[in-house]
């Protein structure tokens, strides 16, 4: 499938299947071979997977936090005093 818009692709075919062209980001493409565009492909997969592992450390780490100072506000909610006084 080849993209026309962000929504709409078409049928295609590769006139020179042994070259592809790849996007490298920002609008910028590269001609290169099919082995080497597969190899680009396959390490990006590995850079973003890695950091994917860094950021579920990252929320890890954050949300032992959140539940740290939920606990601590529900401590200080129950725990008297923190309460408007009837009158």
């Amino acid at each position: 499938m080849v993209p026309l818009t962000s929504s709409m692709h078409v049928s295609g075919t590769l006139t020179r299947p042994d070259r592809v062209l790849l996007d490298v980001g920002t609008g910028y493409f590269v001609d290169v071979s099919a082995e080497k565009g597969a190899d680009y492909c396959k390490r990006k997969i590995e850079y973003v997977r890695g950091k994917l592992d860094e950021i579920g450390v990252v929320m890890g780490s954050r949300r032992s936090a959140v539940e740290q100072i939920n606990g601590l506000l529900r401590k200080g909610r129950g725990g008297g005093g923190g309460g408007v006084a009837a009158r």
